[in-house]
């Protein structure tokens, strides 16, 4: 489902900067991301003047000032990005860091192994993000027969991307997963860790921030998760929202804050589904979450 919103913004914005079509000719105009559940929705945004170039689900994608994207968040609509239409580029990371993964390619890279190692690798979602992005994960386990089914092995979880803007922290999972499936029964160490262990790798605990950290193809410094709080900022620190000790110390109550913890513990769906997640696998016994 998200990837195909992911190809069809792409492929909007690469006809709009190949051919001219769509660019709008009035300096200051913005691109922005809007959800709008049914037609009667998109009608009202369009009475005020948001010029929809394309819908995906109740996602529809379009121009508008910045006065207007102002008015919608006022009126309580959901404005899920905007930036600059004059920032719009077909790539999503800075050129210097085109080996990175974005999510619709981190997706890929994730079902590429489990179609390559049927018997080994088994791709599943934990969840969704604030907005609706799948929280996907490998399992590499010889012993397992899907994704999540619980197993009596002794288990290690390995999570990246909690925080958007550290987009290492997103690879280096996704690393370790390609590691492990492709020296499995070549390297007798890996083997035999496997033949006696569950493994998960979860890369991307916040792919709303990470996308929205590259939508430009200039890198935002953005943290934080894509919740809209109602308050002066938007999003929330997801490594400051999780139930140990909460709103102990390390994080504040300000929601412009970088470390914002959240207006409560498990506030937010990406940390709700890890809970989840941890809760309906006691075989766990390590889990090792990435950050750079």
């Amino acid at each position: 489902m998200l990837r195909k919103t992911f190809f069809a913004f792409l492929a909007l914005i690469s006809s709009a900067t190949a051919f001219g079509h769509g660019t709008p000719s009035e300096p200051g105009m913005h691109w922005a991301a809007i959800r709008a559940v049914d037609k009667e929705a998109r009608t009202k945004l369009v009475n005020q003047g948001f010029s929809i170039e394309n819908i995906v689900e109740d996602m529809s994608y379009g121009y508008a000032t910045p006065k207007l994207i102002a008015d919608f968040k006022k009126q309580g609509v959901e404005v899920t990005a905007s930036f600059a239409a004059s920032e719009m580029r077909i790539n999503d990371f800075p050129s210097d860091d085109s080996g990175f993964h974005n999510y619709a390619e981190m997706n890929a890279e994730l079902e590429k192994l489990a179609a390559d190692y049927p018997n080994l690798v088994h791709k599943f979602t934990i969840g969704k993000s604030v907005e609706g992005r799948d929280i996907v994960g490998v399992r590499i386990n010889p012993n397992a027969q899907d994704g999540l089914s619980v197993s009596g092995l002794p288990g290690s979880i390995f999570m990246g991307g909690h925080h958007a803007r550290e987009h290492l922290s997103m690879e280096m999972p996704l690393m370790l997963a390609q590691y492990l499936a492709t020296n499995y029964g070549k390297d007798p160490t890996i083997t035999r860790l496997l033949d006696s262990r569950d493994v998960f790798l979860i890369p991307q605990i916040n792919p709303d921030g990470a996308e929205f950290d590259i939508s430009t193809g200039r890198y935002k410094s953005w943290r934080k998760n894509r919740k809209l709080t109602g308050q002066r900022c938007d999003g929330v620190d997801l490594n400051r929202n999780y139930g140990y000790h909460w709103g102990e110390g390390g994080s504040s109550k300000d929601s412009c804050s970088d470390v914002y913890m959240g207006a409560s513990a498990f506030s937010e769906p990406e940390t709700q589904a890890v809970k989840a997640f941890i809760e309906g696998h006691p075989n766990l016994k390590t889990l090792l979450t990435f950050h750079t």
